[in-house]
């Protein structure tokens, strides 16, 4: 057992759901870990399951470009349509790893806080240009923001008086930053 009590779960322990069989498929694999990241059809790109999910296989990749002591498994599932989980070999520098980092998703979600806010920035970026001008004019409205009709015409760029969000359905809200 590790320091901070937190283990990896076998993957013949392992099912997605209390409903699903324990370690389905995957019969050369019985005996790896599952690392304490998973994503499914329903993560969007910059939620804190997708970047920790690549995050975590960039780590992986790293430490064994071969992809000898881990794997990538993706699922179809009743439940979400499909999902991926990574395998590490016990004993392996990624098994060391996987399990290094489910001790810090213990104390704090985020394995990379620069890919998740490079995601964020981007699905922002996106969800602006794919409004129209009128669209950005009545939402900036909405809330008591103003832009000129430049700004809201200008596509590279998102006016800098302006802080947005998004949520995760990928909706914007504007404040004035």
């Amino acid at each position: 057992m590790s320091s901070s009590g937190i283990e990896l779960t076998r993957y013949s322990n392992w099912a997605p759901t209390a409903m699903d069989p324990r370690g389905l498929g995957c019969d050369e694999y019985q005996d790896w870990y599952v690392a304490p990241v998973s994503v499914t059809r329903d993560d969007e790109a910059h939620s804190f399951a997708a970047c920790n999910f690549d995050a975590m296989e960039n780590l992986l990749m790293a430490l064994d470009p071969e992809a000898a002591d881990h794997r990538r498994f993706s699922f179809n599932h009743w439940a979400c349509g499909y999902f991926d989980i990574l395998l590490v070999r016990a004993g392996s520098p990624c098994y060391d790893e996987a399990q290094r980092i489910a001790c810090a998703l213990a104390d704090y979600p985020i394995i990379d806080d620069e890919l998740l806010s490079q995601r964020e920035h981007e699905a922002v970026q996106s969800a602006w240009w794919q409004l129209t001008q009128y669209q950005r004019a009545t939402m900036l409205h909405e809330r008591g923001l103003r832009a000129t009709p430049a700004e809201l015409k200008n596509d590279d760029e998102i006016p800098g008086h302006i802080s947005l969000e998004i949520d995760s359905y990928g909706n914007i809200t504007p404040h004035a930053a």
